[in-house]
Formats: C-alpha cells, sequence, structure tokens
C-alpha cells in the first residue's frame, strides 16, 4: 500500500532491507520509480486485514531521505515497529518486473 501510493504520487525512493545472513551482513536497496513496471505476487489469494500501526511506520519510513525500510510487522499494537526486516533478496526478471521469494512486507 505505501509502495502505491508513492507511485500514484510519482514519487520515486529507494526500497531497503537488512540482507539474510546467508548472503551477508549489510543491506540491500533498490530505486523504485514510477516510469519502472513493477509486478507484486502473492502467496494467497486470501486479502489480509492491514495494520494500521505497521502501514503507518512504513509510510513515515517511505518518507525520508532514507526511503522505505522493510520493518517487521508487530504482533500487538504496542510492538516496536522500527526494526527491519531481513527479506530474501528481490529478484529482477527478464520483462522488467520484480518479485520476491519470502512473505508479504505490507504492500
Amino acid at each position: 500500500m505505501v509502495i502505491g501510493a508513492k507511485l500514484r504520487r510519482h514519487e520515486g525512493f529507494f526500497f531497503s532491507w537488512k540482507e539474510d545472513s546467508a548472503t551477508g551482513t549489510g543491506r540491500g536497496s533498490i530505486w523504485i520509480s514510477s516510469a519502472v513496471p513493477l509486478s507484486f505476487s502473492y502467496d494467497t489469494a486470501a486479502r489480509t486485514a492491514i495494520n494500521p500501526a505497521w502501514l503507518e511506520a512504513l509510510a513515515v519510513s517511505a518518507n525520508t531521505p532514507q526511503g522505505l525500510i522493510a520493518l517487521e510487522e508487530p504482533a500487538s499494537a504496542d510492538q516496536d515497529v522500527t526494526a527491519p526486516v531481513r527479506l530474501e533478496p528481490v529478484v529482477a526478471h527478464s520483462d522488467r518486473t520484480f518479485s520476491r521469494r519470502s512473505k508479504a512486507v505490507g504492500f
């Protein structure tokens, strides 16, 4: 939802995540722009409830100079949502769409 909102406003931004320990201890980052076609795929057809606190934390992150940071979804409203999430690498496909091979992270 956060990525969609940024792209509707034609705002480019960085999307960053902590690297999985199998690939390193740094972080990964990509530039996302409305000029580049994107594709989102989901593990299930069912729509899930949106966690407002998580969505707000992601939106705040997306509007900083460092860009959107993948943050762990809190289990409860009082849980800290500022800890970055380790994700599998983003894979660029030949048709210039992007996908991830792990769970959805709020978009």
